[in-house]
């Protein structure tokens, strides 16, 4: 069932306010009718009692009850019939009251047309009612006009009683005439005039209600309606937005909300022709990081096994940014001596601050001039010095980077490391358990220029291995917003060696442990780990 439209839900407001209107004037008018009826059909009765009260001869009363009827009774008994069918009445009677009965007896009973009642056989058998008795006793007492009427229902019908004294000759109450009124005529013409009453107010309701109709189609229906399939087209051209504005007369509420609507229409067009051209700049940014994320994959060494012909090591990295591109590098790469011959190996861990576009250009700086110094020949820590220097210079942006870098002479495990402010790496040495290498940091580079920088001198075995990585690891955190850790990573380690786990295994085990930890958590920062094994001498057997 569809909704009604606001013209039909007007129409049937209106015709219920007409029909409450018209019962409450109908119940209004009955009861004023009512009221005025009674009072007239009341003064009606209490004349005609005193007008039956003026043909009855008082001193005969006492004659007519001893003696009963004669020509003068049947005289007056016409008087009283012709008064009562003449006002209407439906009874008219003169009785006295009778206190050895407690009641009344009737002098004089005008009969129903079609009755006939003769004077003998009311006295002592047709007696009314003890309320009637009450009444005449009142009446003989004070010789007056009872002021109360009085509506009785009974065996006689419904009544409306009024009564009046009957005197002789000198003054004294010798009967009481009573008259009653059919209170169904009462009601008959209550109706009627309240019927009447309504025919006239129901055409006056109809006028009204069809004028207030009129105007209230023409000034609040109508425009309501124009208004809201103005806005419906809107609605439907909400992808070209192309529509005129909406005309307003007057300055009701309806106009003001029809300009409010026309500026909420143009604000809306200039709000989707902004997103347009944001959502264009952000398809096109969205491309142009696509396309930096393919370049900075494709500047870190991804290509493994690396140097499958060098069996003297294994090597394994790997970098998952947080945004489309990070700040987070790995590089590692044979370097040559005088004869061409590779003798050692150089890798490098490093976490630039900050994430984005910004931190990926300060990496790809740091990257490439780390490599620089590597291929100068420069030991570790003449790289980090000669490289501090270097991103010192005009870094008005303030960023910094952190560096840990080795150098394996692949012929003996010497192995030589440097420090700029990175987290420490851990070592296993074959058969035994992981270690933090947690010798003397230097600062981070491009922090403060002329920094020294140490070189740390170890020796590796047959079968160690080295675990380097950035703080994207031991920094990640769950939805309770704690840290993965040190102790955690150091855990998850000592487990991969009961997998048993090469480098390319590794990585990915270490990876699922922080995943799992995470619980789906956001990751908030680049994560770059790197695993290399020495296995000894070309001649020596790799060992796992």
């Amino acid at each position: 069932m569809g909704r009604a439209s606001i013209r039909t839900k007007v129409v049937l407001l209106f015709a219920a306010l007409a029909l409450l209107l018209l019962v409450s004037v109908g119940l209004a008018a009955y009861a004023l009718n009512y009221q005025k009826l009674v009072t007239q059909y009341g003064d009606l009765a209490s004349s005609a009692a005193e007008l039956a009260a003026t043909e009855v001869e008082g001193d005969a009363v006492a004659r007519y009850l001893q003696s009963g009827e004669d020509d003068s009774y049947r005289r007056t008994q016409a008087q009283l019939s012709n008064i009562k069918d003449r006002l209407g009445l439906r009874f008219l009677y003169i009785s006295v009251p009778h206190a050895d009965v407690n009641d009344a007896v009737y002098v004089f009973d005008v009969p129903i047309p079609g009755e006939d009642m003769s004077l003998i056989s009311r006295i002592g058998d047709h007696t009314g009612q003890s309320d009637v008795y009450d009444i005449t006793s009142g009446v003989m007492k004070t010789g007056e006009t009872a002021q109360s009427r009085r509506i009785t229902t009974g065996e006689y019908g419904y009544l409306l009683s009024a009564y009046a004294p009957l005197k002789n000759s000198v003054g004294d109450t010798v009967a009481v005439v009573g008259v009653d009124v059919d209170m169904t005529l009462v009601i008959r013409q209550t109706v009627q005039q309240t019927l009447q009453l309504l025919a006239l107010m129901a055409g006056v309701i109809v006028l009204f209600v069809l004028l207030a109709l009129w105007i209230t189609n023409r000034s609040v229906v109508t425009p309501v309606k124009r208004l809201s399939e103005h806005m419906a087209a809107f609605d439907k051209n909400a992808d070209t937005l192309t529509l005129s504005p909406f005309t307003a007369r007057g300055h009701d509420e309806i106009a003001v909300m029809a300009h409010s609507f026309n500026d909420m229409a143009e604000n809306i067009r200039a709000y989707v022709e902004n997103l347009r051209v944001v959502t264009a700049d952000k398809q096109r940014i969205a491309t142009e990081l696509s396309v930096a994320n393919t370049i900075q994959s494709a500047m870190l060494p991804r290509i493994f096994p690396y140097a499958p012909d060098r069996p003297e090591f294994s090597v394994y990295a790997t970098m998952e940014p947080a945004k489309s591109v990070g700040g987070d590098f790995y590089d590692f790469y044979i370097l040559h001596g005088p004869e061409k011959m590779g003798t050692h190996l150089a890798f490098v861990v490093a976490d630039v601050s900050g994430k984005g576009i910004p931190a990926a250009l300060f990496m790809v700086i740091a990257k490439s001039l780390i490599k620089t110094g590597a291929l100068q020949g420069l030991t570790p820590a003449q790289v980090l010095t000669q490289v501090n220097g270097q991103l010192c210079e005009n870094n008005d942006a303030g960023m910094f980077v952190t560096v840990y870098m080795g150098l394996l002479e692949l012929a003996t495990g010497k192995l030589t490391v440097a420090n700029a402010g990175h987290n420490p790496p851990l070592i296993r040495r074959r058969d035994g358990k992981y270690e933090w290498l947690r010798h003397k940091a230097g600062f981070v580079l491009a922090g403060l220029p002329n920094r020294p920088y140490t070189d740390v001198e170890m020796q590796l075995y047959p079968g160690d291995r080295l675990f380097l990585y950035t703080d994207g690891v031991t920094e990640m955190q769950d939805a309770g917003q704690q840290l993965y850790g040190e102790a955690r990573l150091m855990e998850t380690l000592e487990a991969s060696d009961g997998a048993p786990c090469g480098v390319m295994e590794l990585l990915p085990f270490v990876r699922a442990s922080v995943d799992a930890f995470a619980g789906g958590a956001e990751q908030a920062d680049d994560v770059t780990m790197l695993a290399l094994d020495w296995y000894g001498p070309e001649q020596q057997v790799k060992v796992n």
